[in-house]
């Protein structure tokens, strides 16, 4: 099976979808556990774990949209910097898995 390459930019827009919700669960499991939220620009929203996903729902939007809208982001072109953003978004959600196995949560 051959993937075309409005194939790989729906995987990678799924596979940075499917990060963010596993960011949202793990952030919000750790953080009603006593740890805090590093980040400056969600700490705010990471009380109410509703309004958390909707930021990271929203932010989802924004940077795909941008990238659809600035060209970053093209079916019959190379989808490197919606790779890169996936890339990014692992690092959060590796580092929650990595404080769930250490810490004993």
């Amino acid at each position: 099976m051959k993937f075309t390459s409005k194939d790989i930019t729906l995987l990678l827009i799924t596979l940075f979808g499917s990060l963010s919700l596993v960011d949202v669960i793990t952030t919000t499991y750790l953080t009603q556990r006593g740890m805090q939220e590093l980040n400056p620009f969600i700490s705010p929203f990471i009380s109410d774990p509703a309004t958390f996903l909707a930021v990271k729902i929203i932010g989802i939007f924004i940077i795909i949209g941008l990238a659809h809208v600035t060209g970053f982001i093209s079916y019959k072109g190379e989808q490197v910097t919606l790779a890169t953003v996936c890339g990014i978004s692992a690092y959060p959600v590796l580092w929650n898995i990595l404080l769930l196995l250490t810490k004993g949560f």
